[in-house]
């Protein structure tokens, strides 16, 4: 069976994982017949999927959607064989590779509330308002909606934007999508969705305003595009997150981007960002370790404020200021690990924290 040799390639070989070429080549090698999957499976590998597989916490009808349309769209795959790649990346590397819930079995894409909300049938709930190629979806009628699928074509016009509070408070959401084409995620545009469990964005995306998921208490899933450039302040405070992995497109962050986000427990930093901001980590108490990459230089105002799982932080000679209160509230066995005669070590001593010259 298909699905165990590809499994068993995944197992075998992980670095066919690294790009499409790779992937592609071992496909040819050990499948050599199967060359419209292979052709598929490596579409899927271009745009992401390996990343997302990696990242969800639930590979569902939801996630499988703004796959299978972008297949279905972009590459000019037909529906049928789009459903059936996106499966087997969730079933054998998500489900049996990774050991992650799959709800997913062929055609699932075709039943679920994504495909008919791409049909026509529940576009009419959406408002929105036309402003050039500054378009943006205003709203959603339909209260009672778990699975929110956010059209990028309304009425025949092209959507970019979610505005400003466009969702918020619909607190029965517990799925969203938005559809291809959108670039801009609004200021509190899905604040408040009590809710809210998983996020699907669509590659293109370039910004997440201030606040957009502000009090999703129980979001537990938002991949991060690799288009995405800016996240703006307080975004995910007091989220569910517990993995969040920057893409490296990311240019700048707002403060507090993770306060109070208690299940928070590991960051995949690896920016080209000189600062970490006040209050990002304000409050991550199950957060045990950071890795402060040598481009940062400042560390601002309670930026780990709070932060009682962490024993022990490595802070570079790149770090030229540190604030008074980045790390009030600590554990008591908290330590700085730091170059001699460098910034930190001069912050640890004069501030009575533990200090270790490494």
């Amino acid at each position: 069976m298909f699905e165990d040799d590809f499994t068993k390639m995944l197992i075998e070989h992980p670095e066919c994982k690294a790009d499409r070429r790779t992937f592609s080549s071992y496909m040819k090698d050990l499948f050599p017949e199967e060359k419209l999957r292979n052709n598929v499976l490596s579409d899927l590998v271009e745009i992401g999927i390996i990343r997302d597989i990696e990242s969800n916490s639930e590979l569902d009808a939801t996630f499988s959607y703004r796959y299978v349309k972008t297949l279905v769209d972009n590459f000019g795959t037909g529906e049928e064989n789009a459903e059936n790649a996106v499966y087997i990346w969730c079933q054998c590397y998500g489900k049996l590779v990774l050991g992650k819930s799959c709800d997913l079995t062929p055609h699932t894409a075709k039943k679920n509330e994504a495909s008919r909300a791409e049909k026509g049938l529940y576009q009419d709930y959406f408002s929105y308002q036309l402003n050039g190629d500054k378009s943006a979806v205003t709203g959603c009628s339909d209260t009672n909606a778990k699975t929110l699928v956010v059209p990028a074509i309304l009425n025949n016009h092209h959507m970019k934007l979610v505005e400003t509070s466009a969702f918020e408070n619909m607190w029965n959401i517990e799925q969203a999508v938005l559809a291809e084409g959108y670039a801009e995620v609004g200021t509190r545009s899905f604040a408040k969705c009590r809710n809210l469990r998983q996020m699907i964005l669509p590659y293109g995306v370039t910004r997440i305003g201030e606040e957009a998921y502000a009090l999703c208490e129980n979001l537990t899933t938002c991949n991060l595009v690799e288009s995405l450039i800016s996240i703006g302040a307080y975004a995910f405070q007091q989220t569910k997150l517990r993995l969040v992995q920057f893409p490296k497109s990311l240019m700048s962050i707002g403060n507090g981007l993770f306060k109070d986000c208690y299940y928070l427990e590991y960051v995949v930093w690896n920016l080209n960002i000189g600062k970490i901001p006040s209050e990002t980590f304000s409050g991550c108490i199950n957060m045990k370790e950071f890795e402060i990459f040598p481009t940062v230089e400042r560390i601002e105002s309670r930026a780990f404020a709070r932060c009682s799982g962490i024993r022990e932080l490595n802070i570079p000679d790149s770090v030229v200021f540190i604030a008074d209160d980045a790390f009030i509230d600590m554990s008591e066995e908290f330590t700085i690990n730091c170059d001699m005669g460098s910034e930190a070590e001069k912050f640890a001593r004069s501030h009575k924290i533990k200090y270790t010259i490494v």
